[in-house]
């Protein structure tokens, strides 16, 4: 990717995230106006049912558009495709209440309803396939969640990615099996159940992600700490140096990394990972200081 298309990257997709929105906006609005003429309005409808997929091609994480149509989908008697899109919202957002709701509605069973239709083969498919669900969620509350944990400990940020890897291959395995069931509403039953596996995938996402926020800001102070202890060294070998001006600019630095401290705690982030890398830091810095104190005395 050149400098420019990565420059444009995030504005480009705040753009077609917006525009996802404002279609899915305006194909609620067709449906409200639509349910005041009692869905006769064919024109509202069919608007509706335009902006819906045109806020799915924007954005494809948009679960409101999944439910909009699925619902304006349910509306015109079209079960079916309706849990179909329902079932595409799920991969976006498990949990969702929306989309719950509106199975029940629409199938009249619970998340643990067995298949309707199928014979054997799909009833056998179906056990073993809530089988591992089972096993999988009987892991995840068994599973040590201190573990999963924002760290600059480079053994335990490999943990974290490899169970984390294992999560994502089991969790994509089971919805591959769920793929190769036949009916819509059992498929989407079925994935409802992969909620609490997809919030432990989640977990270890959230804790990666702080894990590389933390290591940036240490890597930040410690370059700093290595660059002050380097200027102390001159220091003391009487190396020429305009040491009072950077003994200002290492204060100016330390202030910015612990007003970034500030905002990694307001963010929940534990930065007490940091403390000892930064007081390392402060403390040379006031060695520094103490040193140029006294021969300026």
């Amino acid at each position: 990717m050149s400098s420019m298309t990565a420059a444009h990257a995030p504005a480009i997709h705040r753009y077609r995230h917006e525009e996802s929105e404002n279609h899915c906006n305006r194909g609620v609005e067709c449906l409200l106006l639509a349910e005041e003429e009692g869905y006769h309005n064919r024109e509202l409808l069919t608007e509706a049912a335009d902006a819906f997929l045109e806020a799915i091609r924007h954005y494809r994480q948009n679960t409101e558009a999944y439910v909009g149509m699925a619902y304006l989908l349910w509306i015109l008697g079209d079960t079916p495709r309706a849990l179909q899109y329902l079932e595409e919202g799920l991969r976006t957002q498990p949990n969702h209440p929306d989309i719950h709701r509106l199975i029940k509605q629409i199938s009249g069973q619970g998340v643990s309803a067995p298949p309707a239709a199928g014979g054997a083969n799909a009833n056998v498919h179906y056990r073993a396939i809530r089988e591992q669900i089972q096993t999988l969620q009987e892991r995840v509350k068994t599973e040590d969640t201190r573990l999963i944990r924002p760290t600059i400990n480079a053994h335990e940020i490999e943990r974290m990615r490899e169970a984390l890897d294992e999560w994502e291959q089991r969790y994509h395995a089971v919805l591959s099996a769920i793929d190769g069931l036949d009916a819509f509403h059992v498929r989407v039953t079925l994935t409802c159940e992969l909620s609490t596996l997809q919030d432990r995938i989640l977990d270890y996402h959230s804790a990666l992600s702080c894990a590389a926020e933390l290591l940036a800001l240490d890597d930040k102070i410690q370059t700093l700490h290595r660059e002050v202890k380097q200027t102390e060294q001159d220091f003391l070998a009487q190396k020429p140096g305009m040491y009072e001006a950077l003994l200002e600019s290492y204060y100016d630095q330390c202030d910015s990394l612990a007003d970034a401290l500030d905002t990694l705690e307001n963010k929940n982030i534990p930065v007490r990972v940091l403390d000892s890398h930064y007081q390392q830091l402060v403390d040379r810095v006031e060695s520094l200081a103490l040193e140029i104190g006294d021969e300026d005395a």
